[in-house]
């Protein structure tokens, strides 16, 4: 077969499927594919000669590492570097959460939300409950009617009989509760009182909500994916390169690997000036021998 000499730059899709299965999904630009040989040398020098010298040599592999750069931060991507499963979380309407306010500063939420969609009340007040203390400016909800704590104390094992009337008062163990009339929740203005965000919210320090205000959040959630970092360890995974040669016409190259797994990749960039590379590294596994088949990896390049 004529041969030729080539020079090479190398381009082409990068697809990994899990191992086992014969379904290659691209994992996108990737702007390095990699193998590292590792070998073990054994040495017997000439002990018959003056001089020294080399008697015989042998080398042995030790492993094929294998490293790639993908560019792409999709969620499958993210999930295989940092060694997550993806969880794909659907648009949802009429979300809720309770927090506290925090005056001054931000209160993340559990998922990504609709800034647009968030609508801040205070929290309604909790039932009341037997034998237990309640602080100065504690309150509770009965019937339709709010109480607030006027003297802090211990609640009886009893329930009161609440008065209906506002500023009225009845004692409870320890406690003294004065009705506040109808409850209403306070709604707050967005961009005054709080302001929202896909991460959360934020409380002006001019905010008519005073710090630690019990509070309720409802928000409208976006398709959204979620990815738990480190929620198992390594699998395995089989490559497929459908490669060209730029130096060469764009002549084919194919790689294919049987069987690797990749470490999490040690740092995962979120702020940076460049663009961002998601850096594997990993062994290849020796994956069964046959006559004249690699245990590593199979390179076909076309032939001149």
């Amino acid at each position: 077969m004529t041969q030729r000499k080539r020079s090479f730059i190398g381009k082409g899709i990068v697809r990994l499927a899990q191992a086992g299965t014969d379904r290659y999904f691209e994992v996108g630009n990737c702007s390095k594919l990699e193998f590292t040989h590792n070998e073990k040398t054994m040495e017997l020098p000439d002990y018959q000669h003056s001089g020294g010298g080399t008697a015989a040599y042998h080398t042995r592999i030790e492993g094929v590492e294998i490293a790639l750069s993908l560019r792409i931060f999709s969620p499958d991507n993210l999930a295989r570097c940092i060694h997550g499963d993806v969880d794909a979380l659907t648009a949802s309407s009429n979300q809720t959460l309770s927090l506290q306010a925090a005056k001054g500063g931000f209160v993340p939420t559990p998922c990504l939300i609709n800034p647009a969609s968030a609508v801040l009340k205070s929290a309604t007040p909790p039932a009341w409950t037997a034998n237990t203390a309640y602080a100065l400016g504690a309150r509770i909800k009965a019937g339709s009617k709010s109480y607030v704590v006027t003297v802090a104390g211990t609640s009886a094992a009893v329930v009161p009989t609440w008065p209906t009337t506002t500023n009225d008062t009845v004692v409870d163990g320890g406690i003294t509760w004065k009705c506040e009339g109808n409850y209403t929740a306070t709604t707050y203005v967005a961009g005054t009182d709080f302001v929202a965000s896909a991460a959360g919210i934020s409380f002006p320090a001019g905010s008519s909500i005073d710090d630690l205000t019990p509070l309720e959040l409802s928000y409208d959630r976006p398709a959204q994916f979620s990815i738990d970092a480190l929620s198992h360890g390594a699998r395995d995974w089989s490559l497929h390169f459908e490669g060209m040669n730029e130096a060469d016409s764009d002549s084919p190259v194919v790689v294919s690997v049987a069987l690797a797994k990749f470490g999490a990749t040690k740092n995962l960039p979120l702020i940076g000036d460049e663009f961002a590379a998601l850096e594997l590294s990993g062994k290849v596994l020796r994956s069964g021998e046959g006559s004249g088949d690699s245990a590593y990896y199979r390179l076909l390049q076309a032939a001149a």
